[in-house]
């Protein structure tokens, strides 16, 4: 077996932690010492803001219900749109190169090793292919924090900002990531190239993630000690009100850093940071958008195929004390939330209606005025629930996936279509050593890889081979180029193979282009 580096951001939660956050404090104070040169409200402020707040939750033995929440107490909306700054080129040329960054399939797992599916990445099936290309850049490069780059895809300038919401909305682990976008595109309205913004502590990031995930860790080690995904939505809505105020000069507001490791945070973080600890935890969670007033982000959860809308930030009141809870905004209907907020046009199109009522609050937990409650009470040995997920993660049946057939990109010759019987195929072995995520086959007189041959759902295992037809006769284009990309977001190339019909074409881990 080949080995190759790999990333490793779990880390063993064990009483040294404490070290560790130590240790990451003298790394932030560092991290923003050029800030101090930006004026009097520069680096000390921003440096308190990110430091760990409750590393370890203990929850008060004294915490009481709130009664219902009031306009009053209600905090303003915080969320903050994509900021847009596009030029035009007048002199653009729209070339896409096979030479650019190959894109990269998200591969995320749950705390219990689980593949996340694509449920959890709500936003990107709502895009087209070719937006889908640029969010899986977008992805690619907030990543690498790498903030320039040339897109492979035709993307119009208007969606180019829908685009990078949809990326930060499904991917809340994404926290250095500034909800800003910069692009130059011709006269025909294509993007050419893209530039995102990244927060500062983006010069220091493994500092900054080692503090977030201590600090995530700590609490997801207790959340996932619970016998059921209720209470464990429950317990993150709870922890989040506990450890936070709502502050619209915190540092990082719009990201899931500033409700988990800050302590100070606005819609967008709470928000944000809910929808990090679902994922983490394998149940299904959106951010919405909309309009309560001002600017709002919110919830939409799923539990056992029911969804529910979900407020935190309205969850914990202006000056509320940290020994009181409110659940006036916890697994509600959509109707019950609309009184009060409308969605956007993408949350109202795209995002399922949330009509569940089994695990609202008063159901489940069987609160009613007057009651005595304790934010210790998460246990409920009585109630047995279904399992999320069943046979997920499960390896894919060895047989052949289906085909379908590429659609070609524009071409100065037009090569013969073929149909039918005409299609040639060619069948495509994995020996990498590793899973392939995806493949790409294009003529090599063509400069773009075109769509994922697998497509969405389809995986190839180390061993297993795919048949794919072809879409051009033999006669027309004899000469192809192959991309692979495995499960380590790694690509195996080559180029310029001259195929016939039936032709079996085996990848190496010698095909490595690192």
């Amino acid at each position: 077996m080949h080995m190759k580096k790999k990333d490793n951001w779990r880390i063993i939660l064990t009483w040294l932690t404490v070290m560790l956050i130590a240790a990451a404090f003298l790394c932030l104070t560092g991290c923003d010492e050029d800030e101090e040169e930006k004026g009097p409200q520069g680096a000390a402020a921003s440096s308190e803001e990110l430091l760990p707040v409750f590393p370890d939750i203990v929850f008060s033995g004294e915490a009481e219900q709130g009664d219902e929440i009031t306009e009053d107490m209600i905090p303003p909306g915080g969320l903050v749109p994509v900021e847009d700054d596009g030029t035009l080129d007048p002199d653009a040329r729209y070339v896409v190169s096979k030479s650019a960054r190959a894109i990269r399939r998200i591969v995320k797992q749950d705390v219990y090793g689980r593949q996340l599916n694509d449920e959890f990445y709500y936003y990107r099936g709502t895009l087209s292919s070719a937006e889908q290309q640029l969010y899986d850049q977008i992805y690619a490069n907030c990543i690498e924090v790498d903030p320039s780059f040339n897109i492979q895809s035709r993307v119009s300038h208007t969606r180019a900002m829908h685009v990078l919401s949809s990326v930060l909305f499904d991917n809340p682990d994404l926290f250095w990531v500034e909800p800003a976008i910069s692009y130059s595109y011709g006269n025909d309205g294509y993007i050419i190239a893209v530039t995102l913004k990244f927060y500062d502590c983006s010069r220091n990031l493994d500092a900054f993630k080692r503090v977030f995930y201590d600090c995530a860790d700590s609490v997801l080690e207790h959340a996932m000690k619970l016998e059921n995904d209720v209470l464990k939505v429950k317990y993150i809505h709870d922890v989040l009100t506990y450890i936070n105020v709502y502050d619209g000069s915190s540092a990082m507001n719009q990201s899931a850093y500033s409700a988990i490791a800050g302590g100070k945070t606005v819609c967008a973080g709470y928000a944000a940071a809910f929808t990090y600890y679902m994922q983490r935890l394998g149940i299904p969670s959106i951010i919405l958008e909309g309009y309560a007033g001002e600017n709002h982000a919110w919830n939409i959860v799923k539990l056992y195929g029911e969804y529910y809308e979900m407020d935190v930030t309205w969850d914990d009141p202006l000056n509320n004390p940290s020994n009181k809870y409110y659940y006036n905004y916890f697994n509600i209907t959509t109707n019950e939330i609309n009184k009060e907020r409308y969605r956007n046009r993408v949350s109202a199109t795209n995002v399922p209606i949330a009509n569940g009522t089994r695990y609202s609050y008063p159901t489940f937990f069987g609160y009613k005025p007057g009651s005595d409650f304790s934010s210790l009470k998460y246990g409920k040995p009585s109630v047995t629930l279904p399992h999320v997920y069943p046979g997920l993660g499960t390896t894919p049946a060895a047989t052949t996936p289906a085909q379908t057939a590429a659609t070609p990109s524009t071409q100065a010759t037009t090569p013969q279509a073929a149909t039918g019987t005409q299609q040639p195929q060619i069948t495509i072995v994995n020996n990498t050593g590793y899973a392939i995520l995806g493949m790409y086959i294009s003529p090599s007189t063509d400069n773009s890889w075109g769509s994922d041959k697998l497509g969405a759902t389809e995986w190839l295992r180390n061993g297993q081979s795919y048949t794919v037809k072809l879409p051009f006769t033999i006669n027309s284009v004899n000469e192809y180029d192959i991309m692979l990309e495995d499960s380590d977001e790694d690509t195996y190339t080559r180029m310029n193979v001259r195929v016939t019909d039936n032709a079996r074409i085996v990848f190496t881990f010698d095909d490595y282009d690192g």
